[in-house]
């Protein structure tokens, strides 16, 4: 037989079969979890969902009702022996004949079954139950009396009704003469009798049944049932709450008043025989719970979402309890619309957590006192600040070092009407004091005006700003030396400048001297010729009138072009401090010209790469001077060298809004160590130079033009770039004519 028949069987005996497991924390096992029950199973016992469960969770108090059972399920599943046994189970209100196998260790299978006599017992046992159910709720009294007529028992209304209790009715008879006056107040009341016989197969009258009624009670209470009912029916149809009658049994709605109707947009026939689910959103299993609760009166007051015809969800507070309607024992609701209230509740809650959030996150003490100085409530930094743990008791005089006890309640009732910001100093409760900031002022809490504080401890920034203060004096007195110190060593550089400026002036001067004997040796020895030839001429006789003449206009001639020469090299060094356009392949054709005859004499080739023209804007004499260091520069680097001839390049292009202007030699280039300090003062690159031509070269350049002056190294040689701006159309001598156009 495969599992799948083993399964089918399991599903459909008609016996109950329940596989369990025990539960062994420690000797004695003390429960059991259900792993599998068939249908017969819930049938017979009453109990579903039970899978997963255990057996303290599904039956609560049966292992303290039952412990015997437990053992021998326990002792099945150690054993593995089987145990059959009958039991009636208080817990279930079952007789069941029970057998217990073990299919695994730890493990039992319990088999219920509901013999003929269990059945039989308990069918009595119920039928007994719901006899004394009836007649104790019943209103009329029960007298059970045996064949020969003796009052066998009866129910509690008889009791009271006849006037005597049942030790006192018990043996009497219906013909006793004193039935009718029996009542201990000794009064005569008129009672209506019924007796009904209990007979056996045979016809044979077994005992009386007897039914007892007060006449006037009853008569009074019919009238009074229906004048209730009246004023019920009345009260439900005219009142102005929403009212609704509900069968708990069913959750239908068995009635609702007009104003039900109004509230839930539905008509009142709609709403008549709608279930309570349709209005009300809870889960089935929770609205269930919640109608038993108010059936057994164990609670009668709600909270529900409910949803209105349109849609809407409304929060209702139902107030309902059991009533008898008609014979039928009903839940009558009361319902009122709170969802307003629920939402004042809501946002009063969301703010009360916004106000204590605001509260503990503070690092500032936040307190509230009454008029009087009372603290009413501290967030937790205040308390932490004055070392209390709690609010009670305390008054501004407990925690304020400053305010004198007796002016307490007016300064007090000032901040509550003028609020203000003030520094005073707090007391810790071990007796300490620190400086404190406080921010006071009035606030109104259920029609009483109160005052809210926050108070920060501002002893370190007291101490800070002390510290500051100290550090601001010595700051300003520092400033002052060192304004003193400073004006001491602009002076001092004023002064250096100068310096530089006069040996700069006169090494410009001892090369100039120099440029102008190289311009002037030529035409020297020229002249000298010519006075050795008159000189000759006179001691030979050969001294006329037409070779004086002509000595006289070479003599002339070259004296002229000495002149010039002092000329050329006064123009184009003579101060001129105004900012104009000029032409740089000018002033770079000038220098050439100055200088190429001491080129010439040291062997040095000077060539010009321009292939078009660049005007710059600043002074022009400026750039020359600094044209004429570079090429000296250059020229001395060549000549230390010892070689016997070299060349210097310069180049002029534009770039980016400059005029770029290279000046390259093939000197061996500048040594590493002096590269990065070249344009310092006093920094040479070669024996005997001053150091102050390239650091006056690289001033006049970034503040006479804004530009700039790099120097690198190349193959063979250095080369040193001059960048300045050009000039912008419309700057000062731009137009043509200006005299600074390039030499043809």
């Amino acid at each position: 037989m495969d599992e799948r028949h083993l399964r089918f069987l399991f599903d459909h005996l008609s016996t109950g079969l329940a596989h369990c497991q025990v539960i062994v924390d420690g000797p004695p096992p003390h429960d059991f979890v259900y792993l599998d029950v068939n249908a017969s199973f819930e049938a017979l016992t009453g109990l579903h969902d039970v899978v997963g469960k255990r057996a303290s969770e599904v039956i609560p108090g049966i292992l303290e009702t039952e412990p015997e059972l437990l053992g021998i399920y326990a002792e099945v599943a150690s054993t593995g022996r089987p145990r059959r046994f009958n039991r009636y189970l208080g817990a279930l209100g079952k007789q069941l004949s029970v057998s217990a196998v073990c299919p695994e260790a730890g493990q039992f299978i319990a088999i219920f079954e509901v013999t003929a006599d269990a059945q039989l017992a308990d069918a009595l046992r119920e039928s007994r139950e719901r006899r004394r159910s009836v007649e104790r709720s019943m209103t009329e009294g029960v007298v059970i009396q045996a064949a020969g007529g003796g009052i066998l028992s009866c129910n509690q209304a008889a009791e009271r009704i006849l006037g005597l209790s049942r030790a006192q009715l018990e043996g009497r008879t219906s013909l006793d003469p004193r039935w009718r006056a029996l009542r201990a107040d000794g009064l005569a009341r008129k009672v209506s009798l019924t007796v009904q016989p209990v007979v056996d197969a045979n016809g044979a009258a077994l005992f009386h049944f007897g039914l007892v009624e007060d006449v006037p009670d009853r008569r009074r209470a019919h009238e009074a049932l229906r004048a209730s009912e009246a004023r019920f029916r009345n009260l439900f149809e005219s009142h102005s709450a929403v009212m609704l009658l509900i069968d708990p049994a069913d959750g239908l709605i068995v009635d609702a008043n007009p104003a039900a109707a109004r509230f839930y947009g539905y008509a009142q026939d709609a709403l008549r025989g709608m279930p309570i689910g349709s209005l009300n959103m809870l889960p089935r299993d929770e609205l269930r719970r919640a109608m038993t609760n108010a059936a057994d009166t164990a609670q009668n007051t709600f909270v529900f979402p409910h949803r209105l015809a349109d849609g809407q969800i409304r929060t209702v507070e139902i107030r309902s309890s059991p009533a008898t309607i008609d014979g039928r024992t009903l839940l009558f609701s009361i319902v009122h619309d709170v969802t307003e209230r629920e939402r004042a509740i809501a946002a009063i809650t969301r703010e009360r957590q916004r106000y204590r959030s605001l509260m503990d996150i503070s690092q500032d003490g936040i307190h509230l006192l009454d008029d009087q100085g009372h603290l009413i409530e501290a967030n937790r930094a205040f308390l932490r600040m004055i070392g209390q743990a709690r609010v009670d008791g305390l008054r501004v005089s407990d925690w304020d070092a400053q305010i004198p006890p007796g002016e307490l309640v007016s300064r007090v009732e000032a901040l509550i009407d003028r609020p203000g910001l003030f520094q005073t100093r707090h007391r810790r409760s071990d007796g300490s004091v620190f400086d404190v900031e406080v921010h006071a002022g009035p606030v109104e809490l259920d029609g009483r005006r109160y005052l809210l504080a926050a108070s920060r401890d501002v002893s370190a920034r007291r101490a800070f700003e002390e510290a500051l203060a100290t550090q601001q004096a010595q700051l300003e007195h520092l400033n002052r030396s060192l304004e003193e110190r400073i004006a001491h060593d602009v002076e001092e550089i004023r002064e250096k400048d100068r310096l530089l400026v006069a040996q700069h002036r006169q090494a410009a001067i001892g090369e100039l001297i120099g440029y102008i004997a190289h311009q002037w040796r030529q035409p020297l020895n020229a002249l000298g010729l010519v006075l050795s030839n008159l000189r000759d001429a006179s001691r030979f006789g050969e001294l006329d009138a037409p070779a004086v003449e002509a000595a006289y206009t070479d003599g002339t001639r070259l004296v002229k072009k000495m002149s010039s020469t002092i000329n050329d090299f006064r123009d184009f060094l003579q101060p001129d401090k105004e900012n104009r356009a000029f032409s740089a392949l000018a002033k770079i054709g000038e220098a050439v010209t100055l200088l190429d005859a001491s080129f010439r004499d040291a062997g040095i080739a000077l060539e010009v790469d321009a292939p078009a023209d660049v005007r710059l804007f600043g002074v022009a004499n400026e750039y020359s001077h600094v044209l004429m260091n570079l090429l000296s520069n250059a020229k001395q680097a060549i000549q230390s060298t010892r070689r016997a001839s070299g060349r210097v390049t310069l180049r002029l292009v534009e770039q980016d809004g400059f005029g770029c202007l290279t000046v390259r030699d093939d000197g061996g280039g500048i040594a590493d160590a002096v590269l990065g300090r070249l344009f310092e003062a006093y920094v040479t690159t070669r024996e005997g130079g001053t150091g102050i031509g390239l650091y006056m070269s690289r001033k006049i350049v970034e503040r006479s033009f804004g530009g700039s002056l790099e120097a690198r190294n190349v193959e063979g040689g250095a080369e040193l770039t001059v960048r300045v701006p050009v000039a912008e159309a419309g700057a000062p001598g731009s137009q043509a004519g200006d005299g600074s156009t390039p030499p043809a």
